[in-house]
């Protein structure tokens, strides 16, 4: 190696410090996005009465506006010229809006009817998912930013999972938490817990702002503007990026049917109809998922190595499809305490997937710049993170009507029928299974590899 590719590797190191400011804003990203969507139906349709196929319509009326926000934030964000960066003041103000928006979504006012709750929820969470694309976009961005080195982009995404591995703990025992006899009831005490997750989005979301920089401010200012239309038919135009957000729209997709039914399963399965009996469990499922995730991590770096970052993406999607299908089994023995083993598989290779994830878009940039000419990290993560943002509300709509499609009321309690419960467990466990091996035929269409981007990367130097 010679001097100044030692130099130029030395460059692309980023700190222990940088790596920890960044991750901080993974509470906001991806536990903020996340939150609403796994407490909606135990709070709005369990307490409340809000239908569970309405919540899941109203979920999906958001993604219809992220249809228009993302790319209008990504395209803004590469366009934006600040002392600061592109990326940094956004970041800050939409973890400020964020922060209060999540706050108000669970300050439900008194006497109600479920219409009016339902239209309450959706004013709320429109503004809230709003201002979290505002921060989300840029967030994300920045991550592609920060580093051109192939395995240190893994490297910083693994760190990132990690420190998400606290708030992912944290969320499973929101609920319980909720549910504790100091508060009086639930809804008092979702309204804690809402200004708690607040606070804690806004300071974290602030961090990677006020401790990182773009690594290419100076030249991505002084490129060309591009419109919004062409940033979005450019990145729509690159095959492997296409391939690989299928694959992550299959994987939101199942991941979240599992996210949506657990409280059903847990409530309704295991402990008829009582969800105070219920929601140990579910913190209980969080925190061994948890230990799956903590497990999982350190590993990707590793087998991304061994196999490449492709060949490591095909690993944790069969671990996926192995638990799923696994987990089918064990809740035909009716024990809560065995499906543990499958939470702890399934998270690890769940957080696994969203470490690799972004590393590969970033190398995809990479190629884009070759290609175009320009850095246009906003516009993929806009188009990626609405592709994923579609694959979350389409699980918590779907999952809403195969509700109501298999027959579950909540007024029943414990008196559902055993047809419901079996399609309940089948929709669960195998579903995902299904879309998890889908998803590994597709994951044929990317074609990346570290070869290639060493050549890429060469080429970019020569500009």
């Amino acid at each position: 190696m010679t001097a100044t590719s030692s130099e130029a590797k030395s460059r692309s190191v980023i700190t222990p410090r940088g790596k920890i400011a960044y991750g901080s804003g993974v509470f906001l990203d991806q536990i903020g996005l996340h939150a609403v969507g796994s407490l909606a139906n135990p709070i709005f349709n369990v307490a409340l009465g809000v239908s569970p196929a309405a919540l899941g319509i109203v979920m999906s009326v958001f993604r219809i506006w992220d249809a228009f926000t993302d790319p209008v934030v990504g395209n803004f964000s590469d366009n934006f010229r600040h002392p600061w960066g592109r990326r940094r003041p956004l970041i800050i103000l939409g973890a400020l809006l964020s922060g209060v928006f999540f706050a108000a979504i669970w300050w439900v006012p008194g006497g109600w009817s479920t219409s009016g709750i339902l239209w309450y929820f959706a004013v709320l969470n429109l503004f809230y998912f709003t201002a979290h694309t505002i921060f989300s976009i840029p967030y994300q961005a920045l991550a592609m930013e920060l580093t051109p080195h192939y395995h240190e982009r893994t490297r910083l995404m693994a760190v990132r999972s990690f420190i998400s591995v606290i708030g992912w703990f944290g969320l499973s025992w929101v609920y319980p938490f909720a549910q504790l006899d100091i508060f009086g009831g639930v809804l008092t005490g979702i309204k804690v817990a809402g200004i708690a997750g607040g606070i804690i989005f806004i300071f974290s979301g602030v961090v990677p702002a006020l401790f990182l920089k773009e690594r290419l401010q100076t030249s991505a200012q002084q490129q060309e503007k591009i419109t919004l239309t062409r940033a979005v038919s450019l990145t729509l135009s690159n095959r492997s990026f296409l391939a690989l957000e299928l694959v992550a729209l299959l994987q939101v997709f199942g991941s979240n049917i599992v996210q949506t039914l657990l409280f059903y399963i847990t409530t309704y399965c295991y402990f008829v109809g009582d969800p105070k009996a219920a929601a140990p469990y579910m913190g209980w499922y969080g925190t061994v998922g948890t230990l799956g995730m903590i497990v999982f991590i350190p590993l990707v770096p590793v087998i991304s190595r061994r196999f490449d970052k492709k060949g490591a993406l095909f690993i944790v999607l069969a671990i996926c499809v192995i638990a799923s299908v696994a987990e089918w089994f064990l809740l035909q023995i009716g024990n809560p305490l065995l499906t543990l083993i499958t939470r702890f598989f399934y998270n690890g290779a769940n957080i696994a997937f969203w470490t690799l994830w972004p590393s590969m878009v970033a190398d995809l940039c990479d190629e884009d710049q070759l290609r175009t000419g320009r850095r246009r990290e906003g516009s993929f993560m806009a188009v990626g993170q609405w592709i994923n943002k579609a694959g979350l509300t389409l699980a918590i709509v779907v999952s809403g009507f195969l509700l109501v499609w298999i027959g579950f009321d909540a007024e029943l309690e414990g008196r559902q029928s055993g047809g419901t419960l079996r399609w309940m467990q089948f929709c669960f466990s195998l579903l995902p299974a299904i879309l998890g091996g889908i998803s590994l035929l597709v994951l044929g269409g990317y074609r990346l590899t570290e070869k290639r981007m060493q050549e890429i990367q060469e080429a970019l130097a020569e500009h």
